[in-house]
């Protein structure tokens, strides 16, 4: 397995430099301005400024791309088992799990064609945000990452809210209430860099504990492939952030472990402040996933100084609504919906 290391405040390899994370301006929220005179901002210069990459509009309510969500329609069924307590148990001490054939392979097979779809509609938004996470250069990316697409398409609002991932997160997380965080398609390409050790919340400006993701290819993945590595039970390392101040080997600190081969149809989970990553993809074919993040209803936004500091990797993902919600506030917006969790 590749070598990865992990800094507290950024992600190295020896393959891939990370910058520190970019202090970020608190969003302004409608009362702080006057909506009727925009001319007041240079929104060029503002966006150009922090780097920042425009995405397509995110209206909620807005009509989705009919992309093949018809293909799709069996994912509203529940036809989710409870988890057994060792599951829940392995979750919870080591901070990731796999459930094995948690789709059909029918289900992804329809799944696999809007996904790609909208990657390879979006890509050149992905290959901007890429550069501008790595100082602007042109190569040395680790991935592709197209923001919640299910604000914009059928076909992925359907998965994203598919019950059976629900129902699976409700059971990690221990509540039974969920918001949907985001969704992303993930597109390693084939020599594309190792995907560097980091948490998902260091990159989240919610203040909050119960937060999963669930991770999976949209076709099948190898053993030693490109599969994602899990720095296990480092969601419950403390002392990480408290005495560790610099960069640690996450090999020597931690048990790296992965899920070997990944059928059409499984899925990994890992917990919001679980340390992963994946190795280069060393293949002559892109590596193609879809992610589907939640966290329990009744969060809150971090407070105005943790603002400044959040990670901004991901900002595009929070851009459309931080400004929305109050720090130290409840992460209550339409952006964020609360999703349906079925019994079990």
């Amino acid at each position: 397995m590749a070598l990865f290391r992990f800094l507290i405040l950024g992600a190295t390899s020896d393959a891939l430099q990370v910058s520190a994370p970019r202090a970020r301006m608190r969003p302004l929220r409608s009362a702080e301005f006057d909506s009727d005179d925009v001319s007041q901002f240079d929104l060029d210069a503002i966006c150009a400024d922090l780097g920042l990459t425009v995405a397509a509009p995110a209206a909620p309510g807005a009509p989705l791309e009919r992309d093949g969500a018809e293909s799709l329609a069996s994912l509203a069924s529940p036809a989710a088992a409870p988890l057994a307590a060792a599951d829940l148990l392995a979750f919870e001490r080591d901070g990731h799990l796999c459930t094995r054939g948690l789709f059909t392979a029918a289900e992804v097979a329809a799944m696999a064609a809007p996904v790609r779809a909208i990657g390879a509609r979006e890509e050149a938004a992905a290959l901007g945000h890429a550069r501008d996470m790595n100082d602007g250069g042109d190569g040395g990316a680790p991935f592709l990452q197209t923001f919640n697409p299910h604000r914009r398409s059928a076909a992925a609002a359907a998965i994203a809210t598919c019950p059976r991932l629900a129902a699976v997160a409700a059971q990690l997380l221990g509540v039974g209430a969920l918001r949907l965080y985001q969704s992303c398609v993930f597109v390693k390409r084939a020599g594309d860099e190792p995907t560097n050790w980091h948490s998902d919340l260091h990159t989240s400006p919610l203040d909050s504990n119960a937060f999963v993701t669930a991770w999976f290819p949209l076709h099948a993945v190898e053993a030693g492939g490109t599969g994602l590595a899990y720095a296990t039970a480092s969601h419950r390392d403390l002392a990480l952030a408290m005495w560790q101040g610099g960069q640690v080997d996450a090999g020597d600190r931690y048990a790296v472990a992965d899920h070997g081969r990944y059928a059409v149809g499984d899925v990994s989970w890992h917990h919001g402040w679980c340390l992963h990553g994946a190795p280069a993809n060393g293949g002559d074919d892109d590596r193609v996933a879809f992610t589907v993040s939640f966290f329990a209803d009744g969060g809150r936004i971090v407070d105005e100084a943790a603002l400044a500091v959040v990670n901004d990797e991901d900002h595009p993902s929070y851009d459309a609504w931080l400004g929305d919600v109050d720090p130290g506030g409840l992460a209550d917006h339409a952006l964020l919906p609360v999703v349906e969790v079925p019994p079990v």
